[in-house]
């Protein structure tokens, strides 16, 4: 009876011991790991902001899940990048959101394959991060596979459903499949994600620029001019409602206001054979001949196979030969193009 006693006993001091040990294998090994590793993404975490900062250009972090707000960073900003994520990988290897970082880095670069094995492994270490999804979404929609972009896309909403950007990205390409394909399902789904965007986030304007988008095709103006005006409450240095607002007021023969608005978005905007071509009609209605015809040539730079705007420069040409081939010379001279387009800067067009 005895013996048996003293064998619990032994039993209970050596699982006593053996917790003793663990404890102290957690407090002298595990947990100084862990502090390091928390310490570690600290400093990683540091390090990829100040890459993004590098690549993303004066607009920030939101840029980078809307490459249209992106300016070209220079080299040199680019190089800063390159080194802040390699100090990271540096760091630690396994951490999804250097390999994002990674792959927005590849897309500023234009290293479409490398930008998706970075967007790939982000997501194979953190299968539940929206940001890898939205990154590989945006490099989809510019290869024009829409179906796929689309596809990644709803799985950032899935993985985030009260992130912002899921419901913005997604929002706009569902607008790009109806520009697409006109299934007034698409521009109906787009415009329920920008207002779930907009109750999420209501001081951001993101939404309100794609929202002012919606209603150009639908060619409704009051909606248009509303959202414009609230994009550019929200964010006066970002171009695209600009030209939006344009399109509005063209509707209403308001042609001064609609110039200034044009030059915003110029000023403002990454530049866009677009942008210039609806200028040139406006200057063309306006009866600004020759900065018609240097809107024209600028529009033809960044488009030069595209018909349109090919037939709408031949019919200025043939409108005055003379003073079309005079301004196409010093379009073609001039030390900066664009100056015989816009000249001075102008106000902010009038609510």
């Amino acid at each position: 009876m005895i013996g048996k006693i003293w064998q619990r006993v032994g039993k209970y001091v050596a699982a006593l011991a053996t917790a003793a040990g663990l404890v102290a294998t957690y407090v002298g090994v595990w947990y100084p790991y862990q502090i390091r590793k928390q310490d570690t993404r600290i400093a990683v975490r540091k390090l990829l902001a100040e890459a993004i900062d590098a690549f993303a250009g004066q607009e920030g972090a939101t840029a980078v899940m809307f490459p249209s707000l992106r300016t070209s960073a220079d080299d040199q900003r680019l190089e800063l990048a390159r080194r802040k994520i390699s100090e990271a990988l540096a760091l630690d290897r396994e951490f999804g959101p250097t390999y994002e970082a990674l792959g927005m880095y590849w897309q500023a670069k234009g290293n479409t394959a490398k930008a998706v094995a970075a967007f790939t492994r982000a997501m194979e270490l953190d299968p539940s991060s929206p940001t890898a999804h939205i990154g590989l979404g945006n490099l989809l929609q510019r290869d024009k596979s829409y179906a796929a972009a689309l596809a990644e896309f709803e799985k950032a909403v899935e993985c985030a459903p009260g992130y912002y950007e899921a419901y913005v990205t997604r929002g706009a390409a569902y607008l790009l499949r109806f520009d697409h394909g006109r299934d007034p399902n698409d521009i109906n789904a787009a415009e329920a994600d920008f207002r779930i965007a907009i109750r999420l986030d209501p001081a951001r304007s993101e939404a309100y620029v794609h929202l002012a988008e919606r209603y150009v095709m639908s060619e409704d103006v009051e909606q248009v001019q509303k959202n414009a005006r609230a994009a550019i409450d929200r964010n006066p240095a970002d171009g695209r409602p600009y030209l939006f607002l344009a399109i509005a007021l063209a509707s209403q023969r308001r042609l001064a206001e609609v110039e200034t608005a044009v030059r915003h978005s110029i000023e403002l905007a990454p530049a866009s054979g677009a942008t210039f071509f609806t200028l040139s009609r406006i200057f063309e209605r306006q009866g600004k001949f020759r900065q018609s015809v240097a809107a024209s040539l600028e529009a033809l730079k960044y488009g030069p196979t595209n018909a349109r705007w090919q037939a709408a420069y031949v019919a200025l040409c043939a409108e005055d030969p003379i003073v079309a081939q005079q301004v196409s010379e010093a379009y073609r001279t001039a030390p900066d193009p664009r100056q015989l387009v816009l000249g001075p800067a102008l106000p902010s067009p009038a609510p």
